[in-house]
């Protein structure tokens, strides 16, 4: 069995580090809008503001996930 399975942790699509699942943000990517091919991605949320554009509008404010609940 993987490790990062057994410890919780996925693989950074950006970093290629650990990053454990409760914290990591899901990327999921649908090959065209009608397909039901997809795949899903995990990173660190800093890493996803680095690297999109900033003409990209973000409708989720990723920073909430910060806030204890």
């Amino acid at each position: 069995m993987d490790e990062n399975l057994l410890n919780n942790k996925a693989i950074c699509c950006f970093c290629g580090g650990d990053v454990l699942y409760e914290d990591a943000v899901v990327l999921h990517i649908q090959s065209k809008l009608d397909s039901e091919d997809s795949q899903q991605f995990f990173c660190h949320k800093e890493h996803l503001k680095e690297h999109l554009h900033e003409s990209v509008r973000m409708y989720l404010n990723l920073d909430i996930f910060d806030e204890e609940y």
